[in-house]
């Protein structure tokens, strides 16, 4: 006789375990956070208190032999997506800055769900609009839930590249606080980028190929909001390095599993070492399940 324990985490996304069956009878048990179980509006009985277990802050309730996952878990599920603890480190550096340990706001996973629609103003010239598309076609092809394209109206657009220049000094989003370069993004509720602009000072940045390079890179760090890392080698677009930046191989291991569905979106540093913690310890006690990651519909529209 073997015990299946599912839990059911819901957020953004709902982590859940499953287990290959096999020839052994399975006693299936179903937890639910408290929280969501009384927006079912059910009342909590006796044995419902008794059969409680907690899953770090969350009190779980156990739910009837017969809860259905799949009616309550809907959405589109995908396997959770496990990387070493080292490439780990490194992310949450990037993503969530955990070398700043009170910041004023905590950063949150942030991607962009629709489709990067790009306008370059007239002031960037033509062979650096074709360095950064060239860069941004080889990243869509790579990373299926990315998808960038150029765009000739700018009232289709949702992201916005300029150039200051010695003819043509005008700020288009004052916002941007470096005066080298920089972007400005906006995001919804999902924390879903929605909107970007971008700017390269072209009288501060004197060589063309340190113009291309920033554009590049600051392109690359606005998919997710990152932040520059000591963790890197120095020529990743996520070094502090301010020279010699290119595309890098760590780059686009980040970027895609930034971008992966095998986890979930729009949460903070503490949910996310959770929600790793709670996978690694339901694995550990037992081998035979597979994990998943269920993301709500909600988060698609």
């Amino acid at each position: 006789m073997k015990l299946f324990l599912t839990i059911l985490l819901i957020t953004f996304c709902l982590p859940v375990v499953a287990q290959v069956q096999n020839k052994t009878n399975v006693i299936k048990s179903v937890y639910i956070p408290l929280k969501a179980y009384k927006a079912t509006g059910k009342t909590l009985t006796a044995q419902d208190t008794l059969d409680f277990r907690f899953n770090k802050n969350d009190t779980l309730v156990k739910m009837p032999e017969d809860y259905d996952i799949e009616a309550h878990a809907k959405g589109i599920r995908v396997p959770y997506e496990f990387k070493n603890e080292e490439f780990l480190k490194v992310y949450k550096n990037t993503v969530f800055n955990d070398d700043v340990k009170s910041p004023r706001k905590k950063p949150t996973i942030k991607i962009w769900r629709d489709e990067i629609k790009i306008y370059f103003e007239p002031t960037v010239p033509r062979s650096h609009r074709k360095e950064l598309m060239t860069m941004a076609n080889q990243l869509s092809a790579e990373i299926d839930s990315l998808n960038i394209t150029q765009v000739r109206n700018r009232g289709k657009a949702n992201y916005l590249v300029y150039y200051i220049t010695d003819k043509s000094n005008l700020d288009l989003e004052p916002r941007i606080t470096d005066p080298k370069k920089g972007y400005y993004i906006h995001w919804n509720g999902r924390q879903q980028i929605e909107r970007a602009m971008l700017k390269v000072d072209s009288r501060l940045l004197f060589n063309e190929e340190d113009q291309i390079e920033n554009l590049k890179s600051t392109f690359f760090m606005s998919l997710g909001m990152f932040h520059l890392t000591r963790q890197v080698p120095h020529n990743s677009f996520l070094s502090y390095s301010s020279i010699g930046k290119e595309l890098t191989s760590i780059d686009k291991e980040i970027l895609k599993y930034h971008y992966s569905y095998g986890i979930c979106k729009g949460t903070t540093l503490e949910a996310f070492a959770n929600t790793h913690a709670s996978y690694l310890e339901m694995i550990k006690e037992n081998p035979n399940s597979k994990l998943y990651v269920v993301h709500s519909h909600d988060y698609f529209k």
